[in-house]
């Protein structure tokens, strides 16, 4: 739930991969973003 970019030395390709699963399966992923995401996402 969240908070996945700042979570060790992966948060990239673990931001990629959630986002490929968001755009193969978008009705059954969901992003919860944390506090991390809001700033990021929002740039």
């Amino acid at each position: 739930n969240g908070d996945i970019v700042d979570r060790g030395t992966q948060s990239m390709e673990l931001f990629i991969l959630i986002s490929l699963a968001f755009i193969i399966y978008p009705n059954n992923v969901y992003f919860n973003r944390g506090n991390h995401e809001d700033h990021v996402l929002n740039l």
